[in-house]
């Protein structure tokens, strides 16, 4: 049996349970992320396949919804859109607040049952670019409102692309449209004013010229008096010099870094670091940490500070029956069998004091209590043969698992076992917390909750 007609037999159960007490709220919900699906046959006007006998909310649940409709039983809210294809009778009165789209033929009833708010006297319904409509003054052959005029070849009058606005200050050349102009050798373009231009700008001539955002080419030197910042990212494609005189510091052509007399690299804040090479080349080169350290570790690896025995490198690794050790303690056996102990630690000399210990073959004995707070793999199975088993902290299965081996097995999570109920689970007791949830994949489908 698939998820889907899981979920959709627990929603029947639920359906079923409501014909006998749907006016009880115990603040349970159960939910499913993905659809329902309900398969009846006998359903009739009294006894329907589906009974839901609350408000219900279609779509996305608001938090303070504005409603027009009581919440009250048997009343929906739906919070997207509604398509009947089999047509709708509507018994009562009807209020549309966002418009309503008609794409057949719609019959009403005298031309004074129709009312559309808003408009004066005379005015008519024009239709706008965007498909709807608006009132308005009934076209003219002058033209369209506030559209300059030009004549045509004809000698009639049609809109030119300029726009006056509508306070008689201003004309703006409408969307689309674009002007050239030819000039007389002096000034072809003189603006008073500010001006504003979207594409791209050439100029020439000793002017003064001030760009904001955008690509700019300059032809010449660029000579830049005051203070400058760089939001972008510079290219220099030649060299650089910075101060002047002695105190001049240069970048070469080569991307090398010469710096002046007395000038320094000065490196603030936590993680700043210089990168070097590998190994120093020359007498000159500065040496890198791990080009040190690798010198400092030919004494030997171990060293002694009190108590305390170490590697020089703590970075090596130490083997025991391993040439080349892959962790930082390998312990290794060229004879796995149960008698060869890879690990051990006693309470004293004998073979009964062993308190833990693992054998070559994998095998692993523990006299004692064990607390991980790590993971805790066991290749070989893991098998609890005498008393309880208690588990205080996270318990992660990533095979398969079996809980109880017979029918008549009871089992509880978050609970003591109930007789004669094969699985309890109990939740907390608070609004938001949830009973059970069900996953298909990364994709929750089913869940019980507290509301």
């Amino acid at each position: 049996m698939n998820m889907k007609k899981i979920v959709g037999l627990l929603a029947a159960f639920a359906l079923s349970w409501a014909s006998a007490a749907y006016a009880v709220d115990n603040a349970t919900e159960f939910g499913i992320e993905d659809d329902l699906t309900v398969l009846g046959t006998g359903g009739s006007a009294t006894d329907p396949d589906v009974e839901i006998k609350g408000f219900s909310v279609f779509g996305v649940t608001q938090a303070a919804p504005a409603l027009n409709i009581p919440a009250a039983p048997g009343n929906i809210f739906v919070n997207g859109y509604v398509q009947v294809s089999s047509g709708m009778y509507v018994t009562g009165s009807s209020t549309f607040t966002a418009g309503l789209y008609s794409t057949g033929i719609s019959s009403f009833g005298v031309p004074g049952s129709i009312y559309i708010s808003g408009g004066g006297t005379g005015e008519v319904l024009k239709k706008l670019a965007g498909g709807g409509m608006e009132w308005g003054l009934p076209s003219t052959p002058m033209g369209t409102l506030n559209r300059l005029q030009l004549v045509r070849p004809a000698g009639t009058l049609a809109d030119s692309l300029f726009l006056q606005n509508a306070g008689d200050t201003s004309i703006t050349m409408i969307t689309g449209s674009s002007m050239t102009i030819l000039g007389d050798g002096t000034d072809g373009l003189g603006v008073s004013g500010a001006a504003k231009l979207n594409g791209a700008v050439s100029i020439l001539g000793a002017n003064t010229f001030t760009v904001g955002t955008g690509l700019t080419s300059l032809g010449g030197a660029l000579n830049v008096t005051g203070v400058s910042s760089l939001t972008g990212a510079l290219t220099v494609n030649n060299e650089a010099q910075f101060g002047s005189g002695v105190t001049k510091s240069t970048f070469t052509t080569a991307g090398a870094l010469n710096l002046a007399t007395d000038a320094d690299i000065v490196l603030t804040g936590a993680n700043a670091q210089v990168t070097l090479p590998n190994a120093p080349v020359v007498g000159a080169d500065a040496a890198n940490k791990t080009y040190v350290d690798s010198l400092a570790a030919g004494a030997g690896p171990w060293d002694k500070s009190g108590l305390n025995v170490f590697l020089d490198v703590i970075t090596d690794n130490v083997g025991v029956g391993v040439a080349s050790p892959l962790a930082k303690l390998h312990v290794s056996s060229n004879n796995p069998t149960a008698s060869d102990y890879l690990f051990r630690v006693s309470s004293g000399p004998l073979a009964g004091n062993d308190r833990f210990a693992i054998q070559a073959d994998g095998a692993a004995l523990l006299s004692g209590t064990l607390t991980a707070t790590g993971l805790v793999t066991a290749q070989n199975g893991l098998s609890v043969t005498g008393g309880n088993a208690a588990i205080t902290n996270n318990l992660t299965v990533n095979g398969n698992a079996q809980l109880g081996d017979a029918a008549a097995d009871i089992h509880g999570i978050n609970t003591a076992p109930v007789a004669g109920t094969a699985l309890k689970v109990e939740g907390v007791d608070a609004s938001g917390s949830y009973a059970a949830e069900f996953y298909s994949g990364a994709n929750r489908v089913a869940w019980f909750k507290k509301k």
